[in-house]
């Protein structure tokens, strides 16, 4: 099964969680399986839609699908690419009361794995991947 969607800045990405409801209901997936899946792709896609471009301009591609014992989400977007190491950790005493910078963390908290590919062609395109029926607990990532 795969789905995938495009997003042009849509401030409330409505269309985000109704296409991973979509996707993930009939999946047999646990609810917490479901939930990180749901919050760390919604947190990728808008990233991209933050910090991709220029305001209403930046756009991303949302693609999910299962890869065997996995759920793979991809996000894809059209800016500049930024530096994955260079973001801060958000449990800092600097950064704890920071509205924003939070969305790596939990992508990586949530997730089996999160990979930064940046293309020759230009972008960023972030793949995401959760067992769908996970053998104990999730290992979880520092950021």
């Amino acid at each position: 099964m795969i789905l995938k969607l495009s997003f042009l800045g849509d401030p409330t990405l409505s269309a985000v969680g109704r296409g991973l409801d979509e996707f993930l209901a009939p999946l047999s997936a646990t609810s917490e399986v479901r939930f990180a899946v749901r919050v760390a792709a919604y947190e990728a896609v808008l990233n991209a839609l933050l910090h991709a471009g220029s305001e209403g301009e930046a756009s991303a591609t949302l693609e999910l699908a299962v890869d065997g014992d996995f759920i793979v989400a991809t996000v894809t977007d059209n800016g500049p690419g930024f530096d994955p190491a260079g973001v801060p950790d958000p449990r800092t005493d600097s950064s704890l009361r920071r509205p924003r910078g939070r969305g790596i963390f939990l992508m990586r908290q949530l997730m089996d794995s999160v990979d930064f590919v940046f293309p020759e062609s230009g972008g960023t395109r972030v793949v995401l991947r959760r067992a769908l029926h996970p053998h104990g607990p999730t290992p979880r990532r520092s950021p």
